[in-house]
Order: C-alpha cells, then structure tokens, then sequence
C-alpha cells in the first residue's frame, strides 16, 4: 500500500488541521473587527479613511463607542482647518486642552474645489454630529458624552457656516 494512502486513511493530517484553525482565526478576527462598525448608526463611512475605520472599530470592541466618532470628529478638524476654516472658540480651547494645535496652517484654503471640500466636510462633520448627539442620549449621565454632542454641534454649525459663504470665484 502506497505511503500517502495510508496516511489519509488514519484522518487529516496535523498540519492540514493547524491551517484549517489558522485560517479560521483570521477569518474570526477580520469579521470581529467589521462588525462594530456595520452597527453603527448610520454615517458616511465612504468618508472615512482605512486607519480611522480600523482605530475605530478597534476602540469600539474595547467598549467605548465614543472614541472612534471622537477620532474621526478630530481628523475632520484638521482638513477644515487645511481647507482655511477657523474652528469655534470652544473647540479650539479643548483642542488646545488635549495638545492638538488649533492653527490655520499657512497657505490653508487655497487651490481648486475648495468650497466643495468644505460642502463635503460640513456634510461629514455634521453626519458625525448626528451619531455623537445620538450616542450622548444613551449616555445621558455621562458627561464626555455630552461635551463631545457640543463640540460635535460647534464644529458642523461652523463648518455650514463656512460652506454656506464660500465661493470659489
């Protein structure tokens, strides 16, 4: 009897196992980290880059569902204030508070398509705002909750603002 026969007849090998619970983990990891993120409240999630959704995701299973709509409430600051927008008074303070820089950079705002970045960003910001204001009326006796609701409402009445004066004339 042929060597290779024999051996399938006893069962499937150790290694044909250990690949069989090596490609299983990946497959469970790679769905554990999708799914917090397709429950979400609904959002542009086209809108967000892989890092963002990623860190997300991650923060999300470690049980805090304000951290990832946090971050990328951040990340959207920064392109506006790329795009030439000053950020409220308060969030600037709180930044400021948390060491992120709250300046304009030189030169920010200018070249092509800027008032449709901006559109796009105060249509971004304000989805945020939406899912954050949400997420603070589940947690109505948590604070952060709130103060994040009001930041997340400061940052999409600016940046409407922004996008309701600009012309790229």
């Amino acid at each position: 009897m042929r060597r290779g026969a024999r051996c399938s007849s006893r069962g499937p090998s150790w290694l044909g196992v250990l690949a069989g619970l090596w490609l299983g983990a990946v497959l469970t990891a790679g769905c554990a980290k999708q799914a917090p993120a397709t429950s979400q409240a609904p959002g542009d999630a086209g809108a967000m880059d892989s890092a963002s959704a990623e860190a997300s995701t991650d923060e999300e299973v470690m049980g805090d569902p304000l951290l990832g709509p946090l971050s990328e409430l951040e990340a959207r600051e920064d392109e506006l204030m790329e795009a030439g927008v000053d950020l409220p008074g308060d969030v600037q303070q709180e930044r400021a508070l948390s060491g992120k820089s709250s300046a304009v950079p030189a030169g920010a705002g200018e070249g092509v398509g800027r008032c449709q970045r901006i559109r796009d960003l105060a249509t971004n910001i304000c989805t945020l705002r939406d899912q954050i204001c949400e997420l603070a009326d589940a947690h109505d006796d948590d604070r952060r909750y709130e103060s994040a609701c009001e930041r997340a409402s400061l940052d999409c009445d600016r940046a409407t603002e922004a996008s309701d004066g600009c012309s790229d004339a």
